[in-house]
Order: structure tokens, then C-alpha cells, then sequence
């Protein structure tokens, strides 16, 4: 442990002193008392051991010790003193640490012997410098993204980690994938490999550390909003949104699509606009990644005018067409108590939405008052019944429809099967409308058209699995 203490009497006027009393430095002599400087050992770069002597009386305790500073800087007066020394009568050391590096110091002993001081001749040591022995570089590898502005901040670790000269250059392997800074600064430029290496100016020791430079590549894309079908009215415009996942992927371009123009179109901002009525698909599609990520939508556009409806002098009034359409075709398909045909999806128990035990459809439940709106709705199954038992019920062969018609009108429906699992059943032959009543948590009434080869029709109402797909023809007063 270094002590200081604090004389007086400069170095000069204690040797003066000395001097007038006729006592001389490292001379030695019978009956006084000297001190001696001897050599130095177990010389580091932050610390040395010091040895020194003296003969004549016995001096112990802190009365004995080593006054140690740097080159330039040693004064009796001023300079550190150890005086806690290690060692036998006559002969001592005292360990010097916190020193520093490639210096030059100077030290003489020193002892008080009946109040007074002498000191031992000055010599001096060198501390030797701390040099590098290795390096790495933390972390040792590292992964960015580009187009992102993604940096890092590589660190050079020294061996020792108190090497004086810490002085570095860097360098890419690849600079065009990503720069490195003369201070280690990574910036990632574009996607591939690079090797950053940093080597010491003291020595020449080398470290390097991999920077992957990555894409974030598109994963998935969906469209908002988000519904499987959309609704429109002729000459109404919809903005659609195209979503990507990840949200910090580089390349958010997407081109949009539509199946059928004479129905709607979009712009590659995403905006539709209804031109006709009937049914459409948008696609949207990711340009990153090979344009593999795509999403679909699907619209259908009604007229903006409500449909004529025909009055069969019955207590409803029935609609020319199906939900869905308003031309000479069968609509969408709907499971019972469902708004929304499925798209993409299959006519399943497990697919269906609406499990509720309805006795009869309440208005947002009901297709035809959901999508059509004003006073239409689904018809009930008395009045399904009351179209079955009251009308002519015959089959336009050069149509391909259902005619039902009383009091010379008639209200015609479209051959349109029913979807069940993935796949239509009698489409084109037979008919299966949907009525607003509902038999039990599985079942539902519908209306059910068939013919015979013979072109004879049949008109009933009967039970049908309410997760199936059915087509619905609205009523009104």
C-alpha cells in the first residue's frame, strides 16, 4: 500500500544536512547507521518490487522504507512514501503497484535513525508496456436486415484488456453487402455474407465476426375489409386495403386483380368501383417473394333500385330473382341463419356459424333482408306452402327453369341444386330454396323443385340440413 508523508526539507537541504554532519550516502561505517539502495525485481507493467539494506543499529517498525515516483518527479519532501515494508534486520523490499506502463521511475530507501534521515543512493527502473496478445470482436456474429436502415455496433475485446495500444482498422470482406466504419459501425446494404475483420496496430492480431444481411421476405397478405363477401350497389365504390405480414417487410408492393370487369373494377390502389350487378373475385397479390402471397375477396354488386316484385294475388309478393343476382340465374349459396355466402370454405357442420335454435329467422339473420334490405326478407314455410299448393307449377324447357303462375303471371326459379360438403347436388335440374323456418337445431324447411324425365314437376316443402348451401328467393307485402 502506498503512504505519503509530508517533510519539511527538500532532498537538497536533507543531503546538506547530512553532510554537515559529516554522515555520507551508501558509504557505510563501524557504530552509525546507513541505508542502502539495492536493486529492483518482479518488474510488471503496473507494479516492481524494490529491496534496499542498512547496517549499524537496529531500526525496525515504519522506521525504514522506499520513497518510489516517476522520472523527474522524486522529491524527499513530496514523493510517496512506503513504509510498510517486508523483510529481515538489515535487509527489506516494498512492492510498488498501480504503476504505469512504459515508464521510467525512480527510488531510493530511506531510514530514521534517532530523529534523523538518511537516504540510499537514487537508481531507477522501467515499467514494460502492456501489448496485445489477441483480440476478438463482440458480438462474434450478427444478423441484420436491409432495407430496413438496420446497424450494430461491433466491439473490439482486447487480451489484456489493459493493452496500451488499442489502436484498430477494419475491413469488409463483401462492403457491397454491408460498410463497416473505421470506429466498427455495421450497416447492412443489401442481402448476402459478409466477413468484418479487425486488426490491432500493436501486433497485428486479427479477429472476425460473420454479419448475415437478411430479406424480410412477405409471409402472408390479407385484405381489409375483412369478410368473405362483400355486398355492393351499382356505382358505389369500396377502398380494400391489402395488409402484409410481417409488417416490417421492405417490399409492401402488391398488385391488384379482378375476375370479371363487367362487374366491378380496381385500380392498383385498391379501389373498386360496381359497374354491373352479379358476382366478382379480387386478388391481391404480394410482388415480394416471387408474388406467391396472395389473398382473395369476394364481391357481388345489386342494382340500386329495388326489384319489381311479382304479386301472384297471394299474401306475399314474391321477387323475380334470387340474393345474390338480379338476372336470369341462381344466386349465392347460404347456410340457414348465415348472411354471407362461403367462399373458400366447404358446406360443413364444422363451418357452420349460426347454431342457434330459431323457430323463425329474425331480420339479421335473414339473407334477404340483410343483403337486400327495405321490406324484403325470406319467406316463411306457410307462405312457401301457400306458392306450392296455389300455383301451376311446370318446367320451361327452352328456359331451363321453374315456372309457378296463377292468374297469368308468373314467378320463375332457377334450377340451382344445393351445395353440400365441397360440391353441388342437381344443379341445373333441381331447385332448393331457402324459407325463414326453421324444424330444429339441424333441420330447416326449404322449398324443394324436381321433374321427372318426362318433364312433370314436382313442388314441396321439406326438411333440409340447415349447414347446407341453399339458394333464397326474398318475399315482401
Amino acid at each position: 500500500m502506498k503512504r505519503f508523508f509530508v517533510f519539511a526539507l527538500s532532498l537538497a537541504a536533507v543531503l546538506a544536512a547530512f553532510s554537515s554532519c559529516g554522515e555520507k550516502i551508501d558509504s557505510g561505517g563501524s557504530g552509525s547507521s546507513y541505508v542502502f539502495t539495492d536493486e529492483s525485481d518482479n518488474i510488471t507493467s503496473t507494479s516492481a518490487r524494490l529491496h534496499a539494506h542498512y547496517n549499524g543499529t537496529k531500526i525496525e517498525g515504519d522506521n525504514v522504507g522506499i520513497i518510489c515516483d516517476k522520472e523527474g518527479k522524486l522529491d524527499a519532501t513530496k514523493s510517496p512514501r512506503e513504509s510498510s515494508v517486508t523483510g529481515e534486520d538489515g535487509k527489506f523490499y516494498v512492492t510498488f503497484f498501480d504503476l504505469t506502463p512504459n515508464t521510467v521511475y525512480e527510488y531510493m530507501a530511506y531510514a530514521k535513525v534517532e530523529g534523523k534521515e538518511y537516504y540510499g543512493k537514487k537508481k531507477s527502473f522501467k515499467t514494460p508496456t502492456i501489448s496485445v496478445t489477441g483480440i476478438s470482436i463482440s458480438p462474434s456474429s450478427a444478423k441484420l436486415i436491409f432495407g430496413q436502415n438496420e446497424t450494430i455496433q461491433l466491439t473490439p475485446v482486447f487480451t489484456p484488456s489493459n493493452a496500451l495500444n488499442q489502436n484498430v482498422t477494419w475491413k469488409s470482406s463483401k462492403p457491397e453487402v454491408a460498410s463497416v466504419s473505421n470506429t466498427g459501425f455495421v450497416k447492412a446494404l443489401t442481402e448476402g455474407k459478409t466477413t468484418i475483420t479487425v486488426k490491432t496496430e500493436d501486433g497485428g492480431k486479427e479477429a472476425s465476426c460473420e454479419v448475415t444481411c437478411e430479406k424480410i421476405s412477405v409471409t402472408d397478405i390479407t385484405i381489409t375489409p375483412e369478410r368473405s363477401m362483400i355486398q355492393m350497389i351499382k356505382g358505389k365504390t369500396l377502398q380494400l386495403t391489402a395488409n402484409i405480414e410481417p409488417s416490417n417487410a421492405p417490399n409492401k408492393q402488391v398488385e391488384w386483380s379482378i375476375i370479371n370487369t363487367k362487374v366491378a373494377t380496381i385500380n392498383q390502389n385498391g379501389l373498386v368501383t360496381a359497374v354491373g350487378s352479379g358476382y366478382t373475385q379480387v386478388s391481391v397479390k404480394s410482388k415480394d417473394n416471387g408474388m406467391t402471397n396472395s389473398n382473395i375477396c369476394h364481391i357481388y354488386v345489386i342494382k340500386n333500385e329495388n326489384p319489381t316484385p311479382v304479386d301472384l294475388g297471394l299474401s306475399v309478393k314474391w321477387a323475380p330473382y334470387d340474393v345474390g343476382v338480379d338476372q336470369a340465374k341462381w344466386g349465392m349459396y347460404f347456410s340457414w341463419g348465415e348472411t354471407v355466402p362461403k367462399m373458400g370454405e366447404y358446406y360443413l357442420q364444422d363451418t357452420y356459424k349460426m347454431t342457434a335454435n330459431f323457430t323463425t329467422l329474425t331480420s339479421n339473420l335473414d339473407a334477404a333482408a340483410v343483403n337486400w334490405g327495405g321490406s324484403w326478407r325470406m319467406p316463411t314455410k306457410a307462405e312457401v306452402t301457400e306458392l306450392v299448393t296455389s300455383c301451376a307449377w311446370s318446367w320451361d324447357d327452352s328456359q331451363k327453369v321453374y315456372k309457378a303462375t296463377r292468374n297469368d303471371k308468373s314467378v320463375i326459379f332457377y334450377p340451382s341444386g344445393y351445395y353440400t360438403y365441397y360440391y353441388v347436388s342437381g344443379e341445373g335440374s333441381s331447385g332448393a330454396y331457402w324459407t325463414s323456418s326453421g324444424v330444429s337445431s339441424e333441420k330447416a324447411w326449404a322449398l324443394s323443385l324436381t321433374k321427372s324425365s318426362s318433364n312433370v314437376v314436382t313442388a314441396k316443402v321439406e326438411e333440409g340440413t340447415r349447414y347446407n348451401g341453399r339458394t333464397i328467393r326474398p318475399v315482401c307485402k
